[in-house]
């Protein structure tokens, strides 16, 4: 019989035990498509490579002031100039700066978009070719390359579109191309509306030494390694560092800050995504999580295979006796297993496209749509394949384990030990072990969400509203600012149940800490913009001195307020107001006095502990006219947005991007941590069930062997009570084994989860006592069925069975 008659065979075994057969086939799926939609996004982000020709040879150029290289520096305009001076390893380069949310004129309408500014050789570094009209290059300006999707979704892939304008923050640009569908840019995670030449504003802002804004980019030179280009650029980069040195860095310490940073280059092959950088710990995680599941899941399949090897004793000891070796029987029995877990495959891959979608745009919170690609390409389903033979042929070779000890023709002798045998119970005390290691690591994970959204971050987060303000085209300065800022606070605390309007730069709950250095000290803490009252608003208690009012605007004194902890830094043991600090690099914030200090609070992350901070008068920073509107109010905060959207409106120089209360962005910031409780807890509540679902028929089959031994034992007067405790000390012993595995296996796993655990220790001896209670707590009630179902058995009848 040949493979083909083998896949027919086994088909109508299953076919004839449906209910089983579900089972199998649903377990797989999950432990299936669990991996497989993990994976497709781990492809998406990380693995994928950008769709232009030879991406291996793409770089980035990077800076990083640090001893290692996980805070990385972005370049300025002069730094670009002096490598591509000095440079001999790539055959061009350009600049990119990524973009971020504008406001786009296209067709008629006006909406929040994004444009992404590039300078040098953009297009001819990438080899991009246009799907119409032409691209950029490195002298054009007052242009625009309209995405593909902008052009079909904006103008209907109207070819006549070459020649029309396209106004990006009011700035009119003439439309000369279209990228091809294939390409969306850089940032993998989005597709900007048009590719703009940096500086199309006509502003020279870019131009200054001191603005790093920059991320360089290089195609090397046909022959030219990745490891040869950075020990040549690593030779000129000391002196263009030189030169590229901003005038206005004053004194040594700024100075000798600047000439510390060193160069980086590395693959871009991939290109830049944001998601990237914040999920590929948790992805990382949340596979491991997936795997472990999918062994549990094989295990129990490979005892069920054992128990249909069981059952089929006397077919395979014919079999054997007719000529057919081991390997004609492991042939069968592995296309036995090809094909169930062939059939959970196909389900789990159509669960997966779904699951990765669903994930991807569960922790995308930008203001523009995700454009990111999750569906499955050749590596993904070459992934899906290669678990798929794993699997099947892992758990059809288990009976092997017993049918190479099989005497041929034995048809009624049975072990005392009979079922799965010694093998079934190993692996169920495997599922045990790998069950604690998923149930600690939820139960951590659940205990530090519960954490972050517990603690106390030192200011009001119940009954705070933020709108997200955003200038109309052509108002990206705002005339009389500080007249239109407080017109704008007094209208809006006139809606009724408002307490109280302020304003703020990244405001609460931000998920970023952008920070300057202090002084000539090596201080660096978090910058804040804030208008009066705002820590009244926020709740944040003011210690010393006074907050901000309407007076500290362009025309009054420089004044900044710092937190407590920042105080204490800079002036231990004395009164912080009065003194005069300077702070970064710019003039304006050379010679601040300190007029406030206030209390700590965790404003922009919730897992800082008192973090040093500063704030500055947002009416005194002429640049910043993008700020939050913060309203404390009574009751539900969203029952004023309408409200509020429609004063900022009527005043016609700004809109409201977003409206959202503090707790809606905290959890939009907390998406991550939730996203890895919810899985975690999911997949160990998963895994403990298949594992008493394993445990339950490894004893079922197991009394159902010992039948007879049961009956003599009761006939020579045990009770039921002994027969249920023999059972049941079978379980325990085979829950002991798993658990004595799974303690030490999941205290070394718990170091690398310590990072992403808040507010308790990852080797948390409560935690590991909880899970094991519960893992032999379940243990115990799957054995009680069929311990129960032993001590029922008829002596007489298990006698004369035999």
């Amino acid at each position: 019989m040949g493979v083909v008659e083998d896949i027919r065979y086994y088909v109508r075994l299953l076919l004839k035990t449906p209910v089983t057969t579900l089972v199998a086939v649903l377990s797989l799926a999950l432990g299936i498509g669990a991996n497989a939609a993990i994976f497709s996004l781990i492809n998406a982000l990380i693995i994928r490579a950008l769709p232009i020709p030879d991406p291996r040879s793409l770089v980035s150029i990077e800076t990083t002031g640090s001893a290692t290289i996980d805070a990385k520096d972005l370049l300025s305009f002069a730094m670009f100039e002096g490598l591509q001076r000095e440079q001999k390893v790539f055959s061009s380069m350009f600049l990119w700066n990524g973009g971020g949310v504008d406001n786009i004129e296209a067709n008629g309408a006006t909406y929040a978009g994004s444009a992404e500014p590039v300078g040098g050789d953009y297009f001819r570094t990438l080899g991009i070719q246009p799907a119409l009209g032409r691209l950029l290059t490195k002298d054009d300006t007052g242009v625009a390359v309209l995405d593909s999707r902008c052009w079909k979704a904006r103008y209907k892939g109207d070819p006549g579109v070459l020649g029309k304008t396209i106004r990006i923050n009011g700035t009119p640009m003439t439309i000369v191309g279209v990228t091809p569908e294939s390409f969306h840019g850089m940032q993998i995670d989005i597709a900007p509306d048009a590719i703009v030449p940096i500086g199309y504003t006509g502003s020279g802002q870019f131009r200054k030494p001191e603005n790093t804004w920059f991320q360089v980019f290089g195609r090397l030179r046909s022959g030219v390694s990745i490891e040869q280009a950075r020990a040549q650029i690593e030779t000129v980069w000391p002196g263009v560092r030189l030169s590229a040195l901003p005038p206005i860095y004053q004194g040594e310490l700024r100075r000798a800050e600047f000439m510390k940073r060193r160069i980086l280059i590395d693959s871009a092959a991939a290109g830049n995504s944001w998601l990237r950088q914040r999920m590929t710990r948790p992805l990382t995680l949340l596979m491991t999580l997936v795997v472990l599941v999918l062994f549990i899941a094989c295990m129990n399949l490979a005892n069920l295979m054992l128990a249909r090897a069981a059952a089929r004793r006397q077919e395979i000891g014919i079999r054997a006796a007719l000529g057919s070796g081991l390997w004609r029987i492991a042939r069968q029995l592995v296309v036995e297993g090809l094909v169930l877990s062939t059939v959970g495959a196909v389900c789990g891959l159509g669960m997966a496209v779904w699951a990765s979608r669903t994930l991807a745009h569960a922790v995308w919170s930008g203001f523009v749509p995700l454009a990111i690609e999750t569906d499955p390409d050749a590596r993904v389903l070459l992934f899906t394949t290669l678990i798929a033979i794993a699997t099947g042929v892992a758990f059809g070779l288990a009976p092997m384990w017993n049918v190479s000890r099989m005497e041929a023709l034995r048809q009624h002798n049975r072990s005392v030990r009979g079922g799965t045998g010694r093998f079934g119970q190993i692996l169920v005390s495997a599922q045990i072990c790998i069950s604690l290691v998923l149930l600690v690591g939820a139960t951590l994970f659940s205990k530090s969400l519960g954490n972050l959204y517990g603690q106390n971050p030192g200011f009001r987060r119940d009954g705070v509203l933020m709108v997200q303000l955003y200038p109309n085209p052509g108002m990206k300065k705002i005339p009389n600012r500080t007249a239109y800022f407080r017109n704008l606070v007094e209208q809006l605390a006139d809606i009724p149940g408002v307490r109280g309007v302020s304003y703020s730069h990244m405001g609460p709950v931000s998920g970023y800490e952008y920070k300057e250095p202090v002084g000539d000290a090596s201080i660096r803490s978090i910058f804040e913009l804030v208008g009066p009252g705002f820590f009244d608003l926020m709740g944040i208690h003011v210690l010393a001195g006074r907050q901000f009012s309407w007076q500290d605007d362009e025309n009054s004194r420089r004044v900044v307020v710092v937190s407590e902890s920042l105080a204490k830094k800079l002036f231990p043991g004395r009164n912080a107001v009065g003194q005069r600090i300077k702070i970064g690099s710019a003039p304006e914030h050379q010679d601040l006095e300190i007029v406030g200090v206030v209390s700590n609070a965790s404003l922009w992350m919730v897992q800082s502990r008192e973090p040093a901070a500063f704030y500055l008068p947002l009416l005194q920073e002429s640049e910043y006219n993008e700020p939050r509107v913060d309203l404390r109010v009574d009751g539900d905060p969203m029952r004023v947005a309408p409200s509020a959207r429609s004063i900022v409106a009527s005043l016609g120089k700004q809109y409201a991007l977003t409206i959202e209360t503090v707790n809606q962005r905290l959890d939009r910031m907390l998406i991550q941590e939730r996203l890895v409780a919810v899985l975690s807890g999911f997949f160990g509540v998963l895994a403990l069930l298949l594992a008493v679902i394993g445990l339950y028929g490894v004893m079922t089959l197991a009394v159902t062997a010992r039948t007879s031994e049961i009956g003599v034992r009761m006939a020579l007067g045990a009770q039921r009570g002994d027969v249920i405790g023999m059972i049941l000390r079978q379980v325990l012993i085979t829950t002991a084994a798993g658990l004595a595995v799974g303690v030490p296996a999941t205290l070394g796993a718990s170091r690398f989860v310590q990072s992403m655990i808040f507010g308790l220790p990852a080797r948390d001896p409560g935690t590991l006592a909880l899970a094991a209670a519960v893992l032999v707590g379940a243990a115990l009630m799957a054995g009680y069925l069929p311990a129960r179902h032993a001590s029922r058995i008829d002596p007489m009848s298990a006698l004369r069975s035999e």
